[in-house]
């Protein structure tokens, strides 16, 4: 339930207080003024509570900015990582290739010939 700007302020009165005061309001400004004063606190209010509305949305907007830029950078960083996980993977197999090459030939020259039987014992 949403409560009125007034109702604090009105709970500080009683009833005969808010009777008291706009005898007063109409003594001061008689019977014709009435209808534009509440018209033109009316449109105050409406201009109030707009004025209120776009300020929440101009937070709510910001707030969210805020929000997608994090993710974005948090994403971007995410993708930083994958890419350098990936060059260190890469950068690995190449060196286990080159490891490996280079090693081979002295395997195999190690290794008994295919032209020479094995000897007998």
């Amino acid at each position: 339930m949403k409560m009125s700007l007034f109702s604090p302020v009105l709970a500080m009165f009683s009833s005969m207080d808010v009777l008291l005061i706009g005898l007063i309001v109409f003594l001061m400004f008689g019977p014709k003024k009435l209808p534009e004063l509440a018209k033109g606190m009316g449109q105050a209010m409406k201009e109030f509570k707009k004025a209120q509305s776009d300020v929440e949305d101009n937070f709510r907007t910001a707030v969210q900015d805020d929000e997608r830029k994090k993710q974005e950078e948090e994403r971007k960083k995410a993708i930083a990582a994958a890419l350098d996980e990936e060059r260190k993977r890469v950068a690995a197999e190449e060196e286990r290739k080159r490891t490996s090459a280079s090693i081979s030939p002295q395997f195999t020259s190690a290794q008994p010939s295919q032209n020479h039987p094995p000897e007998k014992l």
